[in-house]
Order: C-alpha cells, then sequence, then structure tokens
C-alpha cells in the first residue's frame, strides 16, 4: 500500500512506523517543525514495556503532493481536523480516509468534500514524543477499534496490525464508540487537570476518582437514553453504579502504572486544547439532561477552580449518616431499636425478602466484580505476552533463521493475533537444505510453535522435528512468562534442529 500520514505525533508515529516496517510505502504530511525533524531522522518510536525501538525511513511531502495513496491516515487532534482537511482536499486520485483519534460527534464533525470514503477508527497506544523519539505502550484493554465493513485498504491495514501484535476489534457503530469514548476521556482528562496532570496524584485522590466515575456512569447512561450505541462492553461492565467502590480501585491501580501516565497524563499534559473541547461537547449536549450533577461540576473545572477539591453530590441513596443517626441507627444486623420499650413493634411478615433480594444483589456485584477483574487479568497477561514476543522470542527466532539461511538452510515466522476462536500464536518454521517452498507443515518441516494460553495464564508448546518424513510432533512441558528468556527459545530450537538432522541420513 502507498499511504500518507497526517499527523506525525505520537500516534502517527507509531503506526506510521508499523506500516512502513512490514513494508509498505509510508509518507508524511509536511507540518513545521515536527516533519522537518522526521526528514532528518525518519520515525522513530520506543516501546516503554518491552524496551524495542524502531526506526524506519519515510518521505516527508507538501500537501500539494500528485502522489497517488490508497490510504491516508489522520491522526490529528479533534481541534486541529479543519485545518488538516484543508491540505488534504486537493490530494490526487480516491483513497480512504481513516480519521484516527477522538471525534464525539463521529461524521457529523467531518468535513464531507475529501476525495474518497470515510473512515473512523481509534488507535490502541498512548505515548509522547522524548527528544526524537516516540515512547509508547499498548493500551491494556483497548485494542485498535476500527469500524466493521471498511473497504481493501482498511483490512489490510488490520492485518497489519494484527501482525505486528496490536489488538485490532471492531464495532458496527463507531459513531456510537466514540461519542462514549469522548466522555469516559473527558472525564478521565478533566480529573487529571484538577492534579496537575499527575497520574501518581490522582491514584491518591479517591473522592475525585470516585467523582470521576460517577461522572462517567452518568455520561453513558445519558448517551443510552439518547439511543445510542457502541459502548465498549468492559466500560459498560465497569461503570455501573453497583461496581462503582470496585471501579475507583482499578482506575487507582491504572493511574499508579505505566498506563497511568502514558496512556492519559502525558496525552493530557500535550493536547489541553482537545481536552477542554471534549468536555464542552459533554456540557453542551448534557446541558438539559437531568442526574448529571457530577459531570457538570467535573467537567465545568474553570468554575471550581484548577485545583479545589470537588464537593462530591451525594443520591439519596449516599446520604451523610448524621451523629444522631449513627447513635441510634446501630449496625445492619441489629434489630431497630425502640424509643419506647412499651410499645409493641409490629412483625414484618415479609422483611426476608430485604435480605434475599439484597443477598442476590451482593451476589451479582461479586461476581461481576470478578468478571472486571479477569478481564483485567487477561488483557495484561495478553500486554505481557506481545511485549516478550517483540522483546524475546522474535528476535531469537529471527536469529535462528538468519543462521540457517547462512547455512544452506531457511526459516520464516508466521504470526497470528489475537481472534475469536484463536489464541495468540507465534511459529518458527524451518528448513535444514533451501528455502521452504511453498505451505510449510508440520509433518514436513522442523517448528517451535509458542501459544498464549490466556485461560491459563501461560505459554503453550508445541514442537516438531519432521525431516524427510521421519520425526515426530509432539505437545511439550508449557513456559511461564517469566521463564520466557533469549537462552530457553534458543536451547529449544537447537533442541530440535539436533533431532531433525538424524532423519534422513542413510545407513
Amino acid at each position: 500500500m502507498k499511504i500518507l500520514i497526517a499527523g506525525s505525533g505520537a500516534i502517527g508515529t507509531v503506526y506510521g512506523t508499523q506500516l512502513a516496517k512490514h513494508g509498505h510505502s509510508v509518507d508524511v504530511l509536511a507540518h513545521g517543525v515536527r516533519t522537518e525533524q522526521i526528514q532528518r531522522t525518519g520515525l522513530l518510536t520506543a516501546d516503554v514495556i518491552s524496551g524495542v525501538t524502531d526506526d524506519v525511513s519515510v518521505s516527508v511531502v507538501s500537501g500539494d503532493s500528485e502522489e497517488l495513496y490508497d490510504l491516508v491516515l489522520i491522526s490529528v487532534k479533534v481541534d486541529q481536523i479543519d485545518s488538516v482537511c484543508a491540505n488534504l482536499r486537493q490530494i490526487s486520485g480516491a483513497p480512504d480516509f481513516l480519521f484516527f483519534g477522538n471525534n464525539p460527534a463521529g461524521r457529523r464533525g467531518l468535513p464531507d468534500d475529501l476525495p474518497g470514503s470515510i473512515h473512523l477508527g481509534f488507535p490502541g497506544v498512548g505515548g509522547e514524543l522524548q527528544g526524537d523519539r516516540v515512547a509508547y505502550m499498548r493500551i491494556p484493554g483497548q485494542p485498535t477499534t476500527l469500524e466493521k465493513g471498511n473497504g481493501a485498504y482498511l483490512k489490510e491495514f488490520s492485518t497489519i496490525l494484527k501482525a505486528a501484535g496490536f489488538p485490532v476489534a471492531q464495532t458496527s457503530d463507531i459513531d456510537g464508540w466514540l461519542a462514549y469514548h469522548g466522555v469516559f476521556i473527558g472525564a478521565v482528562s478533566s480529573a487529571l487537570y484538577r492534579c496537575g496532570c499527575n497520574a501518581t496524584a490522582l491514584a491518591a485522590n479517591r473522592d475525585l476518582l470516585t467523582l470521576m466515575c460517577r461522572s462517567i456512569e452518568e455520561g453513558f447512561r445519558a448517551l443510552e437514553h439518547e439511543g445510542i450505541r457502541g459502548l465498549p462492553r468492559n466500560l459498560r461492565i465497569l461503570h455501573q453504579p453497583a461496581l462503582r467502590t470496585f471501579a475507583v480501585w482499578y482506575w487507582a491501580r491504572a493511574m499508579k502504572s505505566p498506563v497511568g501516565e502514558h496512556c492519559f497524563a502525558a496525552h493530557c499534559r500535550h493536547a489541553e486544547p482537545e481536552m477542554q473541547s471534549l468536555a464542552q461537547d459533554a456540557l453542551q449536549r448534557f446541558e438539559h439532561t437531568e442526574r448529571t450533577e457530577n459531570l457538570r461540576l467535573l467537567f465545568g473545572r474553570g468554575e471550581v477552580g484548577f485545583d479545589s477539591p470537588p464537593t462530591i453530590p451525594r443520591g439519596p441513596e449516599e446520604a451523610t449518616v448524621t451523629d444522631e443517626t449513627k447513635a441510634t441507627k446501630g449496625s445492619e444486623s441489629d434489630p431497630p431499636a425502640s424509643t419506647n420499650s412499651a410499645r409493641r413493634v409490629p412483625t414484618d411478615s415479609v422483611a426476608d425478602i430485604d435480605h434475599i433480594v439484597g443477598h442476590w444483589t451482593d451476589l451479582r456485584r461479586e461476581g461481576v466484580e470478578r468478571q472486571v477483574e479477569a478481564e483485567a487479568e487477561r488483557h495484561q497477561f495478553l500486554e505481557n505476552f506481545r511485549a516478550i514476543t517483540d522483546s524475546v522470542i522474535r528476535p531469537a527466532m529471527q536469529a535462528a533463521v538468519d543462521r540457517l539461511g547462512k547455512d544452506g538452510g531457511g526459516g520464516l515466522i508466521e504470526e497470528r493475533g489475537e481472534a475469536p476462536m484463536h489464541r495468540p500464536r507465534i511459529i518458527l518454521w524451518m528448513s535444514l537444505d533451501g528455502n521452504i517452498a511453498g505451505t510449510p507443515r508440520q509433518d514436513l518441516n522442523p517448528y517451535l510453535q509458542l501459544d498464549a494460553d490466556v485461560g491459563r495464564r501461560r505459554i503453550d508448546v508445541w514442537e516438531g522435528d519432521m525431516w524427510e518424513k521421519e520425526g515426530a510432533s509432539r505437545a511439550t512441558s508449557p513456559l511461564e512468562l517469566g521463564d520466557v528468556s533469549t537462552e530457553s527459545v534458543t536451547t529449544r530450537i537447537l533442541d530440535i534442529l539436533r533431532r531433525a538432522a538424524t532423519h534422513g541420513v542413510p545407513a
């Protein structure tokens, strides 16, 4: 594909690098100092989790370039869309335009006079420019999101990302997805601005996290009442009133982790106009919507002061208990106290219903909490598997391929990202004599296969030493993530090759 990147901040740089790294021709639209630097250095990235760095060469072109592009990736802030589109209206041909970022208005907020088809999506990484290099990480629980039914070039884009270890999800309602995400990131950014964009400080402020979670709940509920669809499943589960305590704990933990800095705080520091735009969009949209007082308080931070602690409005179910009521209320398990021992207290014949329903509610809440926590652990395992694949497994396999080629043999690496009914997988196929012709097979080629077993949080290992119609294929002992090293992967490869080299030898 021939691709133009319009917007070479953190997102454009990361995705442009992956496209170029996988053999596609990438140009960057000129726009000032940043692209002057790219003209000198190319696109430079560093994965802060795995430590893997990538450097790729690209061309910087002006808006009046006559190049024909298949895909134009527009990765600019929402307040910059109009200005960048002014440079794209004269583009040659009819490419696919992928608007790739915050845009709660969806297609309504985009120009309709671009010379090609319009598509929407959202990145699954966060990061910032550090010197000449973008430091980034993949966001746990947030895959790169694209709309279903895209054209051939968008499908190829998705395939490239999956091959690179970037999870990809598709939604049938990307406009709704972006509206919900606008509320979500508007609440998170507004909370961070109250803490000076310090994620660790936000993690320690439970009152502010509670206000943030209440605001998200209110915004989601208001959009649902408007009939807006597309709410991501993980956010729907996490942000419901019954799980608010868990959500506060979850975000406190996230904000203390690298996710807080690289995926949220860094962007807030560099994109305050965009974050203000998201907050204002929500305030205007819900101006007359009932039960959005927490959202209006948090998003309207200019009215209450940048650093002032919020006073959280409480619903009737969480009214403050006064000293007087504490004195008379007792524990919830105690029977109501009588102020007149002579008064007869009537028996409530259906009181057990309260306990039955309460017990069911507790069980349901605990079940959802376990589900959310398991989902978080699942995404963390997948993120760790991708990181160790990038930093250890793939380089060790590539070293074996290179040496086999040098010695007259051959090899190739096959990868598969997560998909319905399929686990993430990486396979090294090998040949002792020449390159691999056609499709490699377990009954023909020595191989080492590593599968991410998400359910058991381990790596399942399959290996085979078939060569010259001799040998075997088998499952071997699984690996824990902590057991994977360059030495352990290389040792398994050498053992497979030693066994394969004993086959097909004349007696």
